[in-house]
């Protein structure tokens, strides 16, 4: 096995110009994206109840109706994960107070930063850069970062899961009773809320990833890597899914705990894909440069 592991990596690492997708595996096996993906899936774990919490009270505040929240996370997440989210969910309704509004705004903010350290560091790695030693700009953007993917994907939340109801609210809080939107506006919107939550999405990666590095990039540089961070994020979770569903049986090895460990493994996926993102930027990045310099002048 070991002999298979050396060959398999000392044909990965040859000098001959390879695929993206063998390049790709190269740097998962060089920058150890594995265990960078375990550790961001640990923050992630602590980060999503505690958001799960934010969630219901901006549910709540906006009376919206958290039914809507059905139909997406069938169409994206297994079974036994959803089951322990919305059970979860449940638990916050049932025995919500000031301890475990405390509890969630305090555990919002910690764990998201320790994840978001791990990441912006892990994209310095994938852009072969060091240690920054500028320690009090980097917890500045660690924190500004902090503040602002979390509540970009709550927003995303908000805006795919219960659309039509989002911009009937906007509308009645800015404008009570001047405005009356159209069966059109109304149906378009139930498309075009995908299109706002991604953006939403891209222009918080797109800060992320300008805030992790030592100077600016174009953003031209830096989309193919949040482009499929997203899309290949949205195709792995139904596949994902889809696969749990048919053939895995975590509760049969794991038994009551199932379900957490098909959400565990699926936060697993989902940081690999974006550490892989970042890594899919300076691939190309490197190429492009390689390219310029053998072009005759």
């Amino acid at each position: 096995m070991k002999y298979f592991i050396n060959s398999l990596r000392s044909k990965l690492t040859s000098e001959k110009q390879s695929s993206v997708a063998v390049e790709l595996l190269k740097r998962y096996m060089r920058d150890d994206i594995g265990m960078k993906a375990a550790a961001l899936s640990y923050y992630l774990i602590f980060s999503i109840f505690p958001m799960l919490i934010l969630l219901s009270m901006i549910v709540g505040m906006m009376h919206l109706n958290a039914s809507s929240l059905d139909g997406l996370l069938d169409s994206l997440l297994p079974k036994d994960m959803i089951e322990v989210l919305k059970n979860y969910i449940v638990y916050v309704n049932d025995s919500y107070n000031s301890t475990l509004m405390s509890f969630a705004i305090i555990f919002s903010i910690y764990f998201p930063w320790r994840f978001i350290k791990s990441l912006m560091e892990s994209i310095r790695v994938s852009f072969g850069l060091g240690k920054s030693k500028h320690l009090l700009r980097d917890i500045i953007r660690q924190l500004i970062c902090t503040l602002l993917l979390p509540l970009t994907i709550l927003l995303c939340l908000i805006l795919i899961i219960f659309g039509q109801n989002v911009i009937t609210w906007i509308c009645s809080l800015l404008l009570p009773g001047t405005i009356r939107l159209s069966n059109l506006l109304l149906n378009l919107w139930q498309y075009l809320r995908f299109v706002a939550a991604a953006l939403l999405m891209s222009a918080a990666l797109a800060i992320l990833y300008e805030l992790s590095m030592d100077k600016p990039l174009k953003v031209k540089k830096i989309l193919p890597g949040i482009l499929f961070s997203i899309f290949t994020w949205i195709l792995a979770s139904v596949i994902f899914s889809f696969y749990v569903e048919n053939f895995a049986n975590y509760s049969v090895i794991y038994g009551a705990i199932g379900g957490f460990m098909v959400l565990l493994l699926w936060l697993y996926l989902t940081s690999t894909i974006f550490i892989l993102g970042s890594e899919l930027n300076d691939i190309l990045l490197q190429r492009k440069e390689k390219e310029t310099a053998v072009k005759p002048s």
